[in-house]
């Protein structure tokens, strides 16, 4: 479960980054609600499986 924290936290944090290097607001919105539908689906995955 370490392993797949440290993925989601790693994954949060480029998304972060890429949202704020993006001069669309729309786009980094767009981005950043990805990002969290993404990780949300990570960790759902790893709690099902164990």
């Amino acid at each position: 479960m370490r392993t797949k924290t440290l993925s989601v936290y790693a994954m949060m944090v480029g998304a972060l980054q890429l949202a704020r290097a993006l001069a669309d607001k729309r786009l980094a919105d767009e981005l950043l609600e990805q990002g969290i539908r993404n990780a949300l689906g990570l960790l759902a995955t790893a709690e099902q499986a164990g």
